[in-house]
């Protein structure tokens, strides 16, 4: 999550997956008092191939963008 404005920065406060399928949901559950979220992203991690990306919550490509959370759904 990133910040817009100054206030308090949102924060995630719990992470969540879950599998339909063959997809694997990654929730991110956030507290954001300052009302300043502009949106979610990922990186690479323990030698994976994927590229940093950043998402905006009003254009979230695959996310699942709701009012204190995100639901980003990866095909297995």
């Amino acid at each position: 999550m990133t910040r817009d404005r100054a206030g308090p920065p949102p924060r995630i406060t719990r992470t969540f997956t879950h599998q339909q399928g063959t997809m694997v949901f990654f929730e991110i559950y956030h507290s954001d008092p300052g009302h300043n979220a502009a949106g979610f992203g990922f990186v690479r991690a323990n030698g994976s191939d994927w590229p940093k990306r950043q998402y905006s919550f009003s254009s979230p490509s695959s996310g699942i963008v709701e009012p204190g959370s995100v639901a980003y759904p990866l095909d297995q």
